[in-house]
């Protein structure tokens, strides 16, 4: 696990298998981690004003360059204006923040050649180095989503349809996004209601595509609601076979993500 070639052979890939089980599969005894020497130079590039869409469109586009796009998220105007750091004078308005980072000559010859891949979304503002570890700071811990009266969902699809989603959610409710990883994670911030929205968003996530997990919600609609993304029947028999292989004796968090699972 975490060399540069994985070799598949028959059995389990026990290292995805696990990730995301929430304990269902087994009980992790010793965890190692990879880490990476800390950027000699950041630089932010905001993009303010762009609706979902084209905000989407952008990070995609920088995703594809070869300028090492190191970050790339999208702001609705309510969670842009709760950042602690961003230029003055900016409020109001949806914000779109690629990051780059390295060494300090690439940082500043990589800014340009993507500023300029990318003109025609217009002229982007900038974060400097200290600003730019704060704002990404912020983005990692969610600090923008502590608004406990509303209920959190976290939904994965893919970047080209992850506008088009949230506006099939917005028909129904208001709601606040913070798109991620270009568009592919959404946070998303929704009234809460009896259900948390869970119908509509899981009517949105059906037609396409992806996967939502209601992260917050008060205890009674978290009670109510399915937490995880319901499973098809074929999805349904392979977790269970799963679960079958690693617990044989159903004592890992039983129900934890899905009843008699």
């Amino acid at each position: 696990s975490g060399g540069r070639v994985m070799k598949n052979v028959t059995g389990y890939d026990v290292a995805r298998g696990l990730a995301g089980s929430w304990g269902t599969l087994g009980i992790l005894t010793e965890v190692t981690f990879k880490v990476l020497p800390w950027p000699e130079a950041a630089v932010t590039l905001l993009y303010p004003e762009l609706p979902d869409d084209r905000a989407v469109e952008l990070m995609c586009t920088a995703m594809g360059t070869p300028f090492e796009v190191s970050g790339a998220v999208h702001l609705t105007a309510a969670l842009a204006d709760r950042l602690p750091t961003k230029p003055a004078g900016v409020s109001g308005v949806p914000l779109t923040a690629l990051r780059i980072e390295n060494f300090v000559g690439s940082v500043a010859y990589r800014k340009e050649a993507l500023a300029t891949a990318l003109k025609v979304y217009g002229a982007p503002l900038e974060l400097n180095y200290e600003d730019s570890l704060n704002f990404w700071g912020d983005m990692r811990n969610l600090s923008i989503l502590t608004e406990k009266s509303s209920a959190l969902w976290r939904i994965s699809t893919s970047p080209k349809n992850g506008a088009a989603l949230i506006a099939a959610i917005k028909k129904h409710m208001t709601v606040e996004a913070y798109y991620d990883w270009s568009g592919g994670l959404i946070w998303l911030e929704v009234p809460a209601t009896a259900d948390a929205g869970a119908s509509d968003i899981r009517r949105a996530v059906a037609i396409y595509g992806g996967h939502a997990t209601l992260i917050r919600a008060e205890p009674a609609i978290r009670s109510a609601v399915e937490v995880f993304q319901p499973l098809s029947p074929v999805l349904e028999r392979i977790t269970r076979n799963l679960k079958a292989a690693f617990d044989p004796q159903g004592i890992l968090n039983p129900g934890r993500m899905y009843a008699g699972i």
